[in-house]
């Protein structure tokens, strides 16, 4: 099936008022053909083979991606408005973007203002990424020595097993050379 495509071609195609009930079932679709592939493989497997089940869930992945590519709108360079509008308000849209030369930036545009705003959006985005390395590397570090805690209680529980029955072994020779002295 389309697996995640699902999920990014409702969330540009569909007005907000209806978006929410049609991802829903969107989602609720794509379980199910999920499901269905997963119920239906080993048993489809074994009566025509490994290549012909992988060959008919390909055919059917091509099929799915040929519908997307004939019956999805393009959208790149409309607003949602425009996206979601009834076809020919649509088809409108897209010929004065095919029409029109491309937008030339605006005297005294935010240029400078926006590429501060970029940079500090990646000068926070790198300390969030340090943070979460860090955060990382300290459960790593939380883990491993659990770990190593858990491994050096089992060593001292084995090693006072093995002593304790040293010491059953021990009291029991004790106690047969009493009664072998008592016997002689």
């Amino acid at each position: 099936g389309p697996g995640p495509l699902t999920f990014v071609v409702i969330s540009e195609m569909l007005p907000l008022r209806l978006r929410a009930k049609v991802v829903s079932l969107s989602v609720f679709c794509n379980r199910v053909g999920s499901g269905t592939i997963a119920l239906t493989f080993l048993s489809l497997k074994c009566a025509i083979g490994p290549a012909a089940a992988f060959g008919l869930y390909a055919a059917v992945g091509l099929v799915v991606t040929a519908f997307y590519y004939t019956s999805v709108v393009e959208s790149t360079g409309l607003s949602l408005e425009e996206a979601t509008a009834p076809e020919p308000a649509l088809l409108s849209a897209r010929s004065r973007l095919s029409d029109a030369p491309p937008p030339e930036p605006a005297p005294g545009s935010p240029s400078a203002a926006e590429e501060a705003r970029r940079q500090e959006f990646s000068r926070q985005l790198q300390t969030l990424h340090a943070e979460a390395r860090a955060h990382v590397q300290r459960k790593e570090e939380a883990r491993r020595a659990t770990q190593e805690e858990r491994e050096s209680l089992l060593r001292g529980a084995e090693d006072l097993a093995r002593r304790r029955r040293e010491a059953g072994e021990e009291a029991a020779l004790a106690r047969a050379a009493q009664e072998q002295h008592r016997a002689a």
